[in-house]
């Protein structure tokens, strides 16, 4: 299944082969899956065209991603306003981050182009099922993970920090992981998972969903 619709009011799915012919509308934050397109000219024009449709948030994911990254540095390095986060593999990151944006922002529109249709398919997969509350996580889980999200275990200050990475641990002895499918299941708490002490240390308050 090709995507060339809104599958929300406020997200819009492109899949190309090649990214040729765009038509890319005005909004807030792009998700890009660049994972076979390789043309430095091509992503150039895309990159550029993005910006100029007033984009400032970039997620960007796929075997490409470096590249993407390096481009879109090159045109946005002084422009304080924009923000680009990238990587190769954390594919459920870029998910969490589209429904997190989407719902933070309701009224901005977002954009996903991707010239991967199976990753594509993925990415919206698991995104409905996050907005649905079937993942482990919520959104308002990851809003606060991207925070920097305190908590203590066994009597110990820890924190887990999501942004270019994952900085997950003890106070002191944080680690850096580069995506949470391994951060979350390495056994970093007295021998435990994030995942096995999430609901000892899930937080309970009023204002939390």
């Amino acid at each position: 299944m090709f995507f060339n619709e809104w599958i929300t009011e406020n997200i819009f799915v492109y899949d190309s082969n090649n990214f040729t012919n765009l038509k890319i509308s005005k909004g807030h934050s792009c998700f890009i899956i660049g994972h076979h397109v390789k043309d430095k000219i091509k992503i150039q024009k895309i990159s550029n065209l993005l910006l100029e449709k007033g984009y400032e948030k970039f997620f960007v994911f796929g075997e490409q991603a470096l590249l993407w990254t390096r481009i879109l540095y090159k045109y946005t390095k002084n422009n304080p306003a924009i923000r680009i986060e990238a990587s190769k593999i954390a594919n459920e990151e870029l998910a969490y981050n589209l429904a997190f944006i989407s719902e933070e922002f309701p009224k901005l529109d977002n954009l996903v182009i991707s010239d991967d249709f199976y990753f594509t398919e993925y990415l919206v997969k698991d995104y409905e099922n996050i907005i649905k509350g079937e993942y482990t996580f919520s959104v308002n889980d990851w809003k606060k993970f991207r925070q920097g999200f305190e908590f203590q275990y066994n009597n110990k200050d820890c924190i887990l920090s999501i942004n270019d990475g994952i900085l997950i641990g003890f106070l002191g002895k944080e680690k850096l992981y580069p995506d949470i499918v391994i951060a979350f299941k390495e056994e970093i708490f007295d021998g435990h998972s994030f995942e096995e002490i999430w609901d000892d240390i899930r937080p309970n308050d009023n204002n939390y969903k």
